[in-house]
């Protein structure tokens, strides 16, 4: 079971994020978001409520740096 656990981590939770606004609520949230689009490589993705666009940002960066290029990436 440990093993099935650590060959999911990669180093993606740890890049740092090219926009964070002066709002810091979801700010900690970023890793997961990186992490979440590594994994996951989405089709679609969809956000509800973008706010200030720190975790629309961080998915927008997470799939342009994980080569997930085919993702169409939506904000509403």
């Amino acid at each position: 079971m440990s093993s099935q656990i650590f060959s999911r981590l990669t180093a993606a939770p740890f890049q740092q994020p090219l926009y964070q606004s002066s709002v810091t609520a979801w700010q900690g949230h970023i890793p997961f978001a990186f992490w979440c689009i590594e994994q996951l490589r989405p089709k679609v993705f969809v956000e509800l409520g973008s706010h200030l666009g720190d975790s629309y940002f961080s998915f927008c960066q997470a799939v342009r740096e994980h080569s997930t290029a085919t993702t169409q990436q939506f904000s509403i």
